[in-house]
């Protein structure tokens, strides 16, 4: 597995720096899609995390979902399928380096029926309760369309993205 290449990085990093240095949030007009910046660490707060693929550019956040703890950074995305009720804290950030991100919500229906239509299996966790697992974190090796891999994975973004 590769790392992030650092050319790509630095040209989402000076995009969203760009369209953030007046609001810290700023909604492009793709829809779905917003960009954040938070120029020093925050204290936790609770927040409802909608269905989403979630990618920091710079610094480093952690999610909270019962009494599991997700950090993710430039080199680990967050996705959620299902809105979850979370605590949230940007953990990296200061003026010289600043949080830098990106968040593509989703539509927990679309994302279902193109699970179902991918024949990709709902997971489920072993602690008894059978409940789908509905986060996940994992390492990026690129930031370009290519990072998706395998066939299932492409025909899901080719759905998904016809469908936004």
């Amino acid at each position: 597995m590769t790392n992030v290449s650092s050319g790509n990085n630095e040209e989402l990093i000076q995009l969203i720096d760009q369209y953030t240095k007046q609001n810290k949030k700023f909604e492009m007009t793709i829809p779905g899609l917003t960009l954040y910046r938070g120029d020093a660490p925050t204290q936790p707060s609770s927040n409802i995390l909608d269905a989403s693929l979630c990618l920091i550019a710079q610094g480093k956040k952690q999610v909270i979902l019962s009494e599991e703890i997700y950090t993710y950074d430039a080199n680990h995305f967050l996705f959620t399928a299902i809105d979850l009720p979370v605590i949230t804290q940007i953990i990296e950030a200061s003026v010289e380096q600043p949080y830098l991100a990106l968040v593509l919500r989703l539509d927990p229906y679309v994302l279902a029926q193109l699970m179902l239509e991918a024949h990709i299996p709902f997971k489920h966790t072993n602690n008894g309760k059978n409940e789908s697992t509905a986060i996940s974190e994992k390492n990026q090796t690129d930031r370009s369309p290519s990072f998706i891999g395998d066939r299932k994975s492409r025909y899901i973004l080719s759905q998904l993205t016809s469908r936004v």
